[in-house]
C-alpha cells in the first residue's frame, strides 16, 4: 500500500509542479520500491485512462522518478 501512496505523491508533484524535499523524495522511492505496481494498482490506472483520457504515469512506468526529479508541471497549463 505505500507504493501506491508514493506514485500517487510522484503523480501529484509532477502535474501540479509540487516541490518534494529530498528526505519525501527518497522516503517515497524506497516505498515504491518495497511496494511495487501491483495487477489490481495498474486495472485501476486502466480504468482511470479509459474514463479520464490519462493515467498515472508512475503506475504505468511511462515515467520514472529519480532523486531530483524536475517536476514538469503540465496539469497547471
Amino acid at each position: 500500500m505505500c507504493g501506491d501512496i508514493a506514485r500517487i505523491y510522484f503523480y501529484m508533484a509532477d502535474k501540479y509542479n509540487l516541490n518534494l524535499s529530498r528526505a519525501q523524495q527518497q522516503l517515497f522511492m524506497a516505498w515504491h520500491k518495497q511496494d511495487p505496481v501491483s495487477a489490481r494498482e495498474r486495472e485501476l490506472n486502466q480504468r482511470i485512462r479509459q474514463h479520464m483520457g490519462h493515467d498515472n504515469p508512475f503506475v504505468s512506468g511511462e515515467q520514472q522518478w529519480v532523486l531530483g526529479y524536475t517536476p514538469t508541471g503540465y496539469g497547471l497549463h
